[in-house]
């Protein structure tokens, strides 16, 4: 598995066998702002509600007030597998 940041340019998350989604950690970025790191969803689109009218097969999102799954409000460039918690 790989470690540290990852350009979604060059390499998206791989979701396990049998799994909707997978969370990591992922670098948003508005134009004129700083980058952003926040907690998101990888997930399979086929079955969100926002997505019925959409070619994305996969997207990268989270969830929302409404108990729903949204896109996240701004682009991803970068992503990264949660690392491992501490052994102590």
């Amino acid at each position: 598995m790989f470690t540290g940041w990852l350009r979604v340019s060059e390499y998206l998350p791989s979701i396990p066998r049998g799994k909707y989604a997978i969370k990591v950690l992922v670098v948003t970025k508005e134009d004129g702002c700083k980058p952003y790191v926040q907690s998101a969803m990888y997930s399979k689109t086929d079955k969100l509600k926002h997505y019925k009218n959409s070619k994305l097969k996969y997207d990268f999102v989270d969830l929302a007030f409404d108990g729903e799954w949204w896109p996240l409000g701004d682009p991803v460039t970068h992503w990264m597998y949660y690392p491992d918690p501490p052994r102590d």
